[in-house]
């Protein structure tokens, strides 16, 4: 979706729920400045995440990133609210690299379209699942970011 798309989306969100609309807009053009304001992409992502993150109230976000030639995505950015019970989850996640279709950070770049799983932990593509049982995870999402 394109920024002017996205801020007609979120005017109209406004309209309908004026609090929650407000918090949209005030979100995206947090991270706009700070977005703008950061001295690479990995500095970029981590602001991403952590206000993402922090204003929908989820303990893990992740930034997967295609590697130099292409064939696999790796792990960039991550951002972790209370990293004790999620040490094991990050560990996992930080030794892993996925081939389009594997796991759901491939599954989105494969299909270069958002997915929603409800459940990680009883999902066969998710090779992460033990390291989210055991951190108490359940719902995971991912959101392609396209570039022309």
């Amino acid at each position: 979706m394109s920024s002017d798309r996205k801020q007609t989306h979120l005017r109209q969100s406004a309209k309908q729920n004026p609090i929650e609309g407000e918090e949209q807009l005030s979100l995206l053009q947090t991270i706009t400045m700070e977005v703008a304001a950061a001295s690479d992409l990995a500095s970029a992502l981590e602001v991403v995440l952590r206000d993402v993150c922090e204003k929908t109230g989820w303990v893990v976000g992740h930034a997967w990133v295609p590697n130099q030639d292409g064939t696999d995505l790796e792990l960039r950015s991550a951002w972790y609210c209370g990293d004790g019970e999620l040490e094991q989850f990050r560990a996992v996640s930080e030794g892993l690299h996925f081939k389009p279709g594997v796991g759901l950070p491939g599954r989105v770049w494969k299909s270069k379209q958002p997915a929603w799983v409800e459940n990680v932990t009883d999902d066969p593509n998710f090779p992460r699942f033990g390291a989210a049982r055991t951190a108490g995870l359940k719902t995971g999402v991912a959101i392609p970011i396209l570039h022309a």
